[in-house]
């Protein structure tokens, strides 16, 4: 018997050393170093489309598998960054109740971009209410015709700079 309570005693102090000591807990209204109050936090609910349209098959049309949402935080410039699955079409974030801006990015299944950044924001998230903000994709063909139409006017300015060269 006395050993059952040997080892209760080592857990227990055990317990103690990994956790921290006993009298280290903070008093009421007071916050560890880089904690934030709760009714400083809010939420920012990000809703994305694509062609106007929440399917799966748009998302596969593309060649994503998910979404990279990055916000950006006006004051400090913090970034707070999630990827979530495309196919979810909406992500919530939690971040302090201040300025934001922001860009949402499909991504493919390595991770790499198979769309242009679109903006979220300029935005403010309180801390009483939800803030909401909602983005379109364009369809896959008409962002692959974008990025080939950026192609073609680099290699035509390419193509300038080699004739002036010549000259």
């Amino acid at each position: 018997m006395r050993n059952i309570y040997s080892v209760a005693a080592v857990c227990a102090a055990t317990l103690v050393a990994c956790v921290g000591k006993v009298g280290d807990e903070t008093q009421p209204g007071e916050r560890q170093p880089g904690e934030t109050k709760p009714e400083e936090m809010g939420f920012v609910i990000v809703h994305w489309a694509i062609e106007d349209r929440t399917e799966a098959e748009q998302c596969k049309a593309y060649g994503a598998k998910a979404v990279e949402l990055m916000l950006i935080n006006t004051e400090n410039n913090h970034v707070t960054r999630q990827v979530v699955p495309c196919e979810q079409f909406d992500a919530s974030v939690q971040v302090t109740a201040e300025d934001y801006v922001g860009t949402i990015t499909l991504l493919d299944e390595n991770g790499r971009p198979v769309s242009a950044p679109l903006p979220v924001g300029p935005f403010k998230v309180s801390g009483t209410e939800e803030t909401t903000r909602r983005v379109s994709f364009p369809a896959a063909d008409q962002q692959r015709d974008t990025q080939r139409d950026r192609g073609t006017q680099r290699d035509r300015g390419a193509q300038r700079d080699r004739d002036r060269q010549r000259r």
